[in-house]
């Protein structure tokens, strides 16, 4: 896996959460976002999955 690659992470991310592996499809998300902080989708997903938990508060 190309780790230069935010849809690499994005996508494997999107697996996890669907897989129920949030945890790791939040860590893929961090990884994402470290490569472009300005990534919409990665935002998106990271909220998305924060919302699933039910936790409420999305780490900033």
């Amino acid at each position: 896996m190309d780790d230069k690659n935010i849809y690499n992470f994005l996508n494997r991310a999107d697996v996890c959460r669907m897989r129920g592996d949030r945890e790791a499809a939040l860590s893929d998300c961090e990884k994402a976002k470290s490569l472009d902080k300005k990534n919409a989708v990665a935002w998106l997903l990271t909220a998305q999955i924060y919302e699933e938990m039910g936790d409420g508060k999305m780490p900033c």
